[in-house]
């Protein structure tokens, strides 16, 4: 737990903890998953605040560092302790550029398994306000409830754990608007 402490703390720095586990607490976080740490509190509530873009940012391409890894660990752990969610789909909507489009329709075929490599935020409901060209409906079995801890508790989050593989049930591609992305968890 202590070797947490220090992981969390250097990673987000030690002003940044203290203000995120006073929201923790604040949220209830910690009263309603008793087993919590401080440290992994302070991790799940960090990840939701958008300060973690850059960290997944690295973690998706491959690029992180020893600090990434070892917060992604703490975070992992944390995730594990929370509620299941227990709907069958969430949505995740991403937001790719007009050169990105031929390589993912190529890597997302209908029978294609993709692996996810890094935690994945996603919503209860497909009308996600968030904005992007690419619309995934996921069968998921390892989805958390995040949503009431969260530093944003209206978006109704549910975290994907790192490490996901996922075999592609269909690709929509309409001649405008968003791709459709249908997956299901293996």
């Amino acid at each position: 737990m202590q070797q947490d402490e220090q992981t969390v703390r250097a990673y987000v720095g030690r002003r940044s903890y203290a203000m995120h586990l006073a929201r923790a607490k604040k949220t209830g976080l910690m009263d309603h998953v008793q087993e919590l740490s401080d440290a992994e509190a302070v991790a799940l509530i960090w990840y939701t605040s958008k300060k973690s873009a850059l960290f997944l940012k690295r973690m998706r391409s491959g690029a992180s560092r020893r600090d990434d890894q070892a917060f992604s660990l703490v975070l992992s752990s944390a995730c594990a302790k929370l509620p299941p969610f227990e709907g069958a789909i969430v949505y995740r909507v991403i937001k790719l550029a007009e050169h990105e489009f031929a390589p993912f329709v190529a890597k997302y075929r209908a029978g294609e398994v993709v692996q996810w490599p890094t935690f994945s935020s996603c919503s209860m409901s497909d009308r996600t306000r968030f904005n992007g060209n690419v619309l995934f409906a996921i069968q998921h079995k390892t989805g958390r409830t995040i949503g009431n801890y969260s530093w944003h508790p209206g978006e109704n989050e549910v975290l994907l754990p790192p490490g996901r593989s996922f075999r592609v049930e269909s690709l929509v591609v309409p001649e405008q608007g968003r791709l459709e992305v249908e997956i299901a968890e293996m």
